[in-house]
């Protein structure tokens, strides 16, 4: 039956539905400190968005996750491809180091060595990293032999090897990684905020709301994360699906 449902209406009823929970859940804890009412969180969150301060914080964040998940993609595809042409001995125990390690423990650890406004960056494209790099290593793998017989035939050039056979085999591997990653970034960036408590962040808002018990704040901060995380991850897939056609057409 409810396979029948559009999109739109789909997506409308699971709102709805959460939202009541969240509500009956309010109703029944009858604190606003430990759950506050949904129509409150959107009032708060509403008024941080007449402020300035509120696109300030933001754009601070979202220039760290960003900076973090670009830098975790590049480093990611330059030791895919070295793992590729035979270093993946080297490479590979390290990102299966690297994505067994919690999150805070990687952030307690940076903070060992840098300061508390650069461990975000670092901590989102550590995440990253192991992501891109498994997902472009195994597209680049997934050449087809019999191509690469033909171009061993044909003495295909390097330059067209890479452009014929391995971009259209890995791009969709990667094109998947950086869209599963999108929101691994956020949510190691927030935390790394969260824990370093760097000047004009969401995760020092977070933190904020939590020691003063802001139940209302700490919740439409946290509503802004999702939504930033969810607007920004559709944009991603909608660009990285358009030059997959784009190369295919």
């Amino acid at each position: 039956m409810f396979t029948k449902f559009s999109k739109p209406l789909k997506a409308v009823t699971c709102a709805v539905f959460w939202v009541g929970v969240w509500y009956a859940v309010a109703f029944a804890v009858k604190s606003a400190v430990i759950l506050p009412m949904p129509h409150t969180v959107v009032v708060r969150l509403f008024d941080l968005l007449t402020t300035a301060a509120f696109y300030l914080t933001c754009l601070r964040s979202l220039v760290r996750v960003f900076s973090g998940l670009l830098l975790g993609v590049w480093v990611g595809v330059i030791l895919s491809v070295s793992a590729y042409l035979g270093m993946d001995f080297i490479f590979s125990p390290l990102m299966s180091v690297i994505r067994s390690t919690p999150v805070a423990s990687v952030i307690i650890l940076m903070l060992f060595f840098l300061g508390r406004q650069s461990v975000p960056y670092v901590t989102t494209m550590m995440m990253v990293t192991p992501v891109v790099y498994v997902g472009t290593l195994r597209g680049l793998r997934s050449v087809p032999d019999k191509m690469m017989q033909i171009a061993d035939v044909f003495s295909m050039k390097p330059a067209y090897r890479v452009k014929y056979l391995y971009v259209p085999s890995a791009l969709p591997h990667f094109s998947s990684a950086v869209v599963n990653c999108t929101g691994l970034a956020w949510k190691a960036g927030i935390a790394a905020e969260v824990i370093c408590t760097p000047a004009g962040a969401i995760g020092s808002k977070l933190w904020d709301a939590k020691v003063y018990l802001e139940s209302t704040d700490l919740f439409a901060w946290t509503l802004t994360v999702v939504i930033f995380s969810l607007v920004i991850e559709k944009c991603i897939s909608t660009v990285l699906k358009r030059s997959e056609v784009g190369r295919s057409a």
